[in-house]
């Protein structure tokens, strides 16, 4: 039980910390590089609650084909006049009120013995939870058309992306040009 606990502290924290260097980040390859790790230690969970299909999943598919798509897309509209960017002010204001409210959520986990970390123990669950049929059956009948329609809402905020950042220069001056 003490190995599971730190299993989960462990790969639990790399993703906290990870996350905040997706949004910490100036650079936007640092912060894809740092969402891979958030994407690895997820899928590191995911294998700690025996759902090892949706952690293979999480690695070949997100941290895969997805991440890919969007360092492709960050090399593509070539963000290094960014890079230097102090972080605004009302960025550093989220940042801080959801450290606080994780901190508070954490210490009613702690403090509140009926649920949270010294909860009953685990729900049951059916046997075929998380295998690779079950979640076939799902994902193409009850949930067919949210997984078609993410698809395409996130193909076309790629090629948004990247129509906006392509702009002629002749024609959309950009503001080093405007400032001479």
């Amino acid at each position: 039980m003490m190995l599971n606990a730190l299993y989960f502290w462990f790969f639990g924290t790399l993703a906290a910390v990870c996350g905040l260097g997706v949004v910490l980040s100036r650079h936007p390859m640092h912060s894809a590089i740092s969402l891979v790790g958030t994407m690895i230690a997820i899928a590191a969970l995911f294998l700690q609650l025996h759902s090892e299909f949706l952690a293979y999943a999480q690695i070949i598919v997100y941290t895969g084909a997805v991440m890919v798509l969007i360092v492709f897309t960050i090399s593509l509209l070539n963000l290094r006049q960014s890079a230097g960017n102090p972080m605004c002010p009302s960025r550093w204001w989220g940042v801080v009120f959801v450290a606080l409210l994780l901190l508070v959520f954490s210490t009613y986990q702690l403090i509140d013995k009926s649920h949270g970390f010294a909860g009953p123990g685990r729900p049951s669950v059916p046997p075929d939870y998380g295998q690779v049929p079950t979640v076939a059956r799902s994902l193409f009948t009850t949930y067919l058309f949210p997984f078609e329609f993410v698809a395409v809402l996130l193909t076309a905020a790629v090629i948004g992306a990247t129509v906006l950042a392509r702009r002629d220069p002749e024609k959309h001056p950009t503001e080093q040009q405007e400032q001479k």
